[in-house]
């Protein structure tokens, strides 16, 4: 495992040295060794750029249909965002709801030139505006179909995975998986499901994001984070009872946070919840949520 740090967003890989070397050289970082604990960042509108920056946040996630999905985003309004992203005063480093759900990765119905088209816009359009991380969660698009065999699903999650992850590398893009709750998707629920995959895939540009707020809700406990030392570079973050913000009812999230510590986690903590009133909320929520990375990392 190596820790590097530079100006380049994606701060931490770890593969085979070849692949890891090979890596620095395309992503133009440097490295050196660190031990600081990680940036808690907010998934939020980059409306409240203002706002995220007054209560201390420093990094904050969009979503690429929002800002950059070619079904919804045209030329002329992407360079439009594109314009107001250069202003932002908080650093917006990635973006989550990856593919839309018309757009199935796995079943009888994948069209893997639809597929591909798709995500090289967006990964295009990731590095006009200085994106370099896309978290992979998209339930729609990877609903296993009634009656479709599960192992056979992984090894199509798996091809088209692998394609997708060589193309993000022409663009210096990191993919990280995300695990998602049973109420939300039926496939790649656990973390350990999604370990498997990016192990399967083996491609340095594609990583795990583990959310701790689906393992609380499918009950996974904090141990199964080991599963994905030196392939987990994402994590996100909220209560288990209606996705509130962490402190809200204090789940006890350091364990999960520890485990994070004890794989060398490189990446940002990303609260990603349902706010009842972000401006009052935001502040106290990223003040409780740095003092639990600092109980972890202690």
């Amino acid at each position: 495992m190596f820790p590097v740090e530079g100006s380049n967003e994606i701060t931490y890989f770890t593969s085979a040295m070849k692949s890891f070397l090979f890596t620095l050289l395309v992503l133009g970082t440097s490295f050196t060794v660190h031990a600081q604990r990680p940036a808690v960042a907010v998934a939020w509108d980059l409306e409240d750029d203002a706002l995220m920056r007054a209560s201390g946040y420093k990094f904050f996630v969009e979503k690429v249909d929002k800002i950059i999905s070619p079904q919804k985003v045209s030329n002329e309004q992407f360079a439009q965002n594109a314009a107001t992203i250069k202003k932002l005063k908080t650093n917006m480093f990635a973006v989550n709801y990856f593919l839309p759900g018309n757009l199935k990765v796995i079943g009888p119905d994948v069209n893997e030139e639809a597929i591909l088209a798709y995500t090289d816009l967006v990964f295009q359009r990731c590095q006009q505006i200085g994106v370099d991380l896309v978290v992979w969660g998209s339930g729609g698009s990877r609903r296993l179909p009634d009656g479709w065999d599960y192992e056979k699903a992984v090894d199509q999650f798996v091809s088209i995975a692998k394609k997708v992850a060589m193309q993000a590398q022409k663009y210096n893009i990191l993919l990280t998986v995300e695990n998602l709750n049973k109420t939300e998707a039926n496939f790649l629920n656990g973390f350990d499901e999604v370990v498997n995959v990016v192990k399967r895939v083996n491609e340095p540009n594609l990583m795990a994001c583990v959310d701790i707020y689906h393992m609380l809700m499918d009950g996974d406990p904090p141990s199964m984070i080991a599963m994905g030392k030196g392939i987990t570079f994402h994590c996100d973050i909220a209560e288990k009872a209606d996705r509130d913000p962490p402190g809200t009812l204090g789940d006890e999230v350091v364990p999960y946070l520890e485990e994070l510590k004890k794989i060398d986690y490189k990446g940002k903590i990303v609260i990603e919840a349902r706010w009842d009133d972000f401006p009052k909320e935001a502040p106290a929520t990223l003040k409780y949520l740095e003092a639990r990375v600092k109980e972890a990392w202690k």
